[in-house]
Formats: structure tokens, C-alpha cells, sequence
């Protein structure tokens, strides 16, 4: 239980262009801080300032994302969500996920100061996604002092995605009530409060709570991007009842015709993913596309043939990553062990904290303050203050008040916090 967990380096080389399996892919997937420990020091080794990170679904992507904010917390993380549907379905993405999407493909597009790292799944690298141009001219500025015509603006609003209501407590939404407009922009984690003074201009701008309906933040100018990847231009706006006859899928392709890839839209990011994402974890997502396309033949018939051009092929998959920086990493998979499962707990946690601290390995325990606490007291007393010394000299033991990766569904009951050896 206690030997000493390897060390691994991230490795940076041309993606090749065979289906080689790497060993060890079977093993299970690295831990998420130890992917994003492999990205910090391959970015830093290569000094590579805009990259594409490809995980293998939409989970690790959220992990990974959310450790490489506490490593790098002065760069800009961006994470892709995938679609909250499955490929060919009737039942599209929701608002919300739409809107999370568009924002960051919008914001890959924009030059950036910092660092910037996009996350994304491999389900979503496949998809194609709506025009560049199409995406920005959706984005509008509200602004404190601006003029705003409310026939207009819910015309706009309707077009690029969002629903008329009564009440606004879903993103997407957007309601009309004399000099009162409510709207919550796509992608966002708070509606907003428009209030019009008598000329129709913006008097205040507010986020509230959409439960409460209390408002909690002014502020002077507020983003509203769309809360749909189907951007219509004016006037050109269908019923949204009738669209929803047909797939997502098929509506893009009606509606733009050609379609980007994401690494059409991020042609200047390098690229990188786990060693063997190529193999098994690729041919999983491309038999489910085609799975579902052959459903959704069967059911639509040889009068309506589906856009086989909206999800990249194996082919297109190999000409996006060539000629392109790809970094393909290898990070340690060896797991943690649950101590919560062992009959003394505290006593064998504190032996491997010595076992890895011996060896030269940096160990890593997350989660609240209370737990972390409450962890290390019936363990290793020393480890509460912060930093204990190894018998090298260098500092190896480390307790941040951050979740750097989710337990899986029983850890989750019984053991939230969680610690990990990483090189």
C-alpha cells in the first residue's frame, strides 16, 4: 500500500499519426491534479502560453480545469463543456449549456494578456462549432446610461436564442414588465435587473437572486451573450416548436452550411492530451456518433439524410493534430489508498505520508478546512501547520482549502477529503 508512487515527466513530441494504444491505458485515468501538475510544468518547461487541453470526457475536463485554477491562478482557464445531449437526439443542448460554449468560443478567439489554457472533452473536440463571426456579432454590451429600445431588444434577444416569460429563473430566460426588464444571460450564474428611466435609458443594471427576487449587485455594464449555437440574422427567425423537429445537428448545418472545427477557431493554440487518448477513448466516441447517427437514419428515412460533415471523422481527427504542437502527457496513475477503508485510518495515512515524504515525493491533501483538520490531527499533528520538512530538506507536504478533484460516487459519502502523492 505504501510504495512510493513514481514519477512521470509530460512529454511534448508531434502527435503521431498511427492508432498505437499507449500501455498503461487500461490502468485508468491519472487523477485530475495530476494531469494538471503535467500540463504547469510541460507549459513552463516549453514555454507555451495558449494551449488546448483534450481530456477524455466531460468530467475529467471539469477536474482538470478546476485543479489548474489553484496551480495557475493568475491564468486564464477556460473549460468547453460538451453538449448535455447525446449526438442526433431531438432533445437539444439546454440554454445554459449553449451559452457556457459560446462564451468561451468567443473568448478563444479574443487576445489575451495572460496565459490561457482552454479545457475541453474529447466529445466536444469532435463537434463542430457555428462560425467565429457569427458568434461575436450575438455578444452585446449592456451599459448604464445607454438607450434601450425594449421591442428591439426582445426581438434581438429572441434571435439569438433566449425564451419570453413571466419569470426569469432559468439561464436563457428574459421577461418584460413595464420599465423593468429581467434577463439571465446564457452561460452566466445570476440574472439581471434592467431598470429604464423615463427615456428609455438604463438607470441601473442589478444581478439578483432569481429565487428571492432580491437584488444583490450593481453594476455598470453587463455581457449578454446567446443562449443558442443557432444565430439567426434579423428578421430570419423561425418558430423554435418547429425547429425542434429535427436534431441540433442538422439545424447548424442547415443554417451555416460549413462549419469551423474547434481547432479551426483555436489555430494558434498547441495542443495536448494524455498518451493513449488516441486509441480506445477516441473509437469509444466516434462508434457513438455513428451509433446514433444510424438510429436516427432508420427513424428519419432515405428522404432526409443527416449532415455526416458536423462530427469530425478518425481522418479529419489525424489532419487537425498534424503539423500542430501537441504535447502528448504521461502522468502517474497510480491511486491513492482509501484509508477510510483501513481499520486504523489515521495511523496508516500518517505512514504513507512518511513512505512518499521519504522518497523525495511531494504529497498533496485537499478539501475544507474542517476536514483537512480534523484528518491531520489524528494523524500527522505536524502536517496542520502548513508544511513539514522531508528528510531531503525540501518542503513536501502541502494542505490547500481546495477541491482539486471529485471523489467518485462512494468516496463522496464516506471520505471527502482527499489526498494525493504527485511528482
Amino acid at each position: 500500500m505504501n510504495r512510493p508512487i513514481p514519477k512521470r515527466e509530460a512529454a511534448g513530441q508531434t502527435c503521431p499519426s498511427n492508432d498505437r494504444v499507449a500501455e498503461g491505458e487500461d490502468d485508468g485515468s491519472p487523477p485530475a491534479a495530476a494531469v494538471a501538475a503535467a500540463l504547469v510544468s510541460v507549459l513552463e518547461n516549453k514555454g507555451i502560453e495558449d494551449l488546448l487541453h483534450i481530456a477524455g470526457s466531460n468530467r475529467e475536463a471539469e477536474d482538470v480545469a478546476q485543479a489548474l485554477r489553484q496551480f495557475l491562478p493568475q491564468a486564464e482557464i477556460l473549460l468547453l463543456p460538451s453538449w448535455d445531449c447525446l449526438p442526433y437526439d431531438k432533445v437539444w443542448p439546454t440554454r445554459d449549456n449553449m451559452g457556457r460554449r459560446l462564451r468561451v468560443l468567443h473568448a478563444i478567439t479574443q487576445a489575451s494578456k495572460l496565459r490561457r489554457i482552454t479545457v475541453t472533452s474529447i466529445e466536444s473536440a469532435l463537434q463542430r462549432v457555428p462560425p467565429p463571426l457569427a458568434i461575436a456579432r450575438a455578444f452585446t454590451t449592456l451599459q448604464v446610461g445607454q438607450t434601450l429600445d425594449r421591442e428591439l431588444f426582445k426581438t434581438t434577444a429572441e434571435r439569438i436564442g433566449y425564451v419570453v416569460d413571466d419569470r426569469v429563473d432559468e439561464p436563457g430566460e428574459i421577461a418584460l414588465r413595464g420599465d423593468l426588464i429581467d434577463v439571465f444571460p446564457a452561460g452566466d450564474v445570476s440574472p439581471v435587473r434592467i431598470v429604464l428611466d423615463a427615456r428609455t435609458s438604463i438607470s441601473e443594471l442589478k444581478t439578483y437572486d432569481p429565487i428571492s427576487q432580491r437584488s444583490e449587485r450593481s453594476h455598470d455594464l453587463v455581457l449578454l451573450g446567446p443562449a443558442s449555437e443557432l444565430i439567426f440574422q434579423a428578421g430570419n427567425h423561425p418558430e423554435v416548436a418547429a425547429m425542434r423537429t429535427t436534431s441540433m445537428e442538422e439545424r447548424l448545418v442547415s443554417l451555416y452550411g460549413s462549419l469551423p472545427s474547434l481547432f479551426d477557431v483555436a489555430w494558434g493554440a498547441s495542443i495536448s492530451f494524455l498518451a493513449g487518448l488516441e486509441g480506445s477513448p477516441l473509437a469509444r466516441i466516434l462508434d457513438l456518433v455513428e451509433d446514433a447517427s444510424r438510429a436516427r437514419r432508420e427513424i428519419a428515412g432515405s428522404a432526409k439524410p443527416l449532415p455526416d460533415q458536423f462530427y469530425l471523422s478518425r481522418d479529419d481527427w489525424k489532419e487537425a493534430v498534424r503539423n500542430r504542437q501537441c504535447l502528448r502527457l504521461s502522468a502517474a496513475t497510480a491511486r491513492t489508498p482509501k484509508f477510510f477503508q483501513a481499520s486504523r485510518s489515521g495511523h496508516e495515512f500518517a505512514e504513507y505520508v512518511k513512505t512518499q515524504t521519504s522518497s523525495g515525493v511531494s504529497v498533496v491533501v485537499t478539501g475544507r478546512a474542517s476536514e483537512l483538520n480534523g484528518q491531520t490531527s489524528c494523524s500527522c499533528e505536524s502536517l496542520a501547520d502548513g508544511w513539514k520538512k522531508s528528510p531531503t530538506g525540501r518542503k513536501s507536504v502541502r494542505l490547500p482549502e481546495a477541491p482539486f478533484s471529485r471523489p467518485n460516487s462512494t468516496s463522496r459519502r464516506d471520505s471527502p477529503t482527499r489526498s494525493r502523492a504527485l511528482p
